[in-house]
């Protein structure tokens, strides 16, 4: 059977990806269509940006900063200062959709993965996330219990209550009881970083962060050697798999690349590795670029009969279960590769 070689188009793009994924990669958030945020082009004390859905069918966005409007290939273009070409190389390239183009005259700017708003805003580095840390409170016991993790496993993954959160000098985001806070402390290449949480926030963003998509969530936990272990997509999930027995880490999001270098040695560490990603399309086109690439063993808890249940991850699916329930689960994924 022969390769049919598609050339890079905006339509050839659009069968593949749909404008909501482009965006949210690119704004480093879920979003929902007429609600105000920051802006992503610059640093912004008050919302003025906001996405829509035209009377095509469009999604758009609007800056109220400058009145400018434009669909997600204007958004690349505004965001990386490029033409619309290299837009459409820039998407090639970052989600891997091999289509074929001419690289002679176009250079792409490189992007680090799926960001947040605090890299999107282009801080200096003098303006690093800093936190105040709380002891836990009842509501933060409250709301990790219900997924089986207790103090001492958040102590083990350096996981804060923070009362408040900087940005330089600059107050961003302050604890209250309906809107906790929390903060996940990573260490790589003798550098601290933080990972911003607001779990039960509505109207701000859920995550804030200046840790690059190299950093593994979990990987200072993990045993030296082991038979097994599961990679998934966020620290809340290697917790709760660690809690039924199973050792995991965390990519920064299920598109993310992993050197080979960091393969080899995963492989002479565990036996057998398997990929945990959501059943959606970026869930499922991650995990099977990493099956292809390095013989992961994608896994996931849901399938094309169960996907509208609700349980997105195995987090949701905790929530909701027994310790007994989600290890069974669990056990029964594993089990169907043996």
């Amino acid at each position: 059977m022969y390769k049919i070689n598609i050339q890079l188009t905006k339509e050839a793009i659009l069968k593949k990806l749909s404008e909501y994924q482009i965006f949210s990669y690119y704004l480093g958030r879920d979003f929902k269509s007429g609600i105000v945020m920051n802006s992503p082009f610059r640093q912004d004390d008050k919302p003025s940006f906001s996405l829509f859905v035209d009377r095509k069918g469009i999604i758009r966005y609007k800056d109220f900063g400058t009145g400018e409007s434009g669909d997600c290939f204007n958004f690349i273009q505004r965001k990386f200062h490029i033409n619309f070409y290299d837009s459409l190389i820039q998407i090639n390239k970052d989600f891997n959709l091999e289509l074929m183009y001419s690289q002679h005259g176009y250079e792409t700017k490189e992007y680090t993965g799926y960001q947040t708003d605090i890299k999107q805003l282009n801080f200096t580095p003098k303006k690093a996330i800093n936190v105040k840390v709380q002891k836990f409170t009842f509501v933060d016991e409250h709301y990790w219990d219900q997924y089986g993790i207790d103090k001492n496993l958040l102590k083990v993954y350096n996981v804060f209550s923070c009362k408040c959160v900087f940005v330089g000098d600059k107050t961003v985001a302050t604890y209250v009881n309906n809107n906790p806070i929390y903060g996940y402390l990573f260490y790589k290449d003798n550098e601290y970083t933080w990972k911003i949480y607001r779990p039960l926030s509505l109207t701000g963003y859920k995550w804030m962060s200046n840790t690059n998509r190299t950093v593994f969530q979990g990987w200072d936990q993990l045993p030296k050697k082991g038979n097994m272990l599961i990679i998934t997509k966020a620290l809340k999930d290697v917790m709760v798999l660690r809690t039924i027995g199973y050792i995991s880490v965390a990519l920064q999001n299920e598109i993310a690349n992993i050197k080979d270098t960091v393969t080899h040695e995963l492989y002479e560490r565990f036996n057998n590795i398997y990929i945990l990603n959501d059943f959606d399309y970026t869930g499922v086109r991650g995990a099977n670029k990493l099956r292809k690439r390095y013989g992961f063993k994608p896994i996931f808890i849901q399938n094309f009969k169960t996907r509208s249940n609700g349980f997105k991850d195995i987090s949701d699916y905790r929530k909701s279960h027994t310790k007994e329930q989600t290890k069974c689960l669990i056990d029964k994924l594993i089990n169907a590769w043996k």
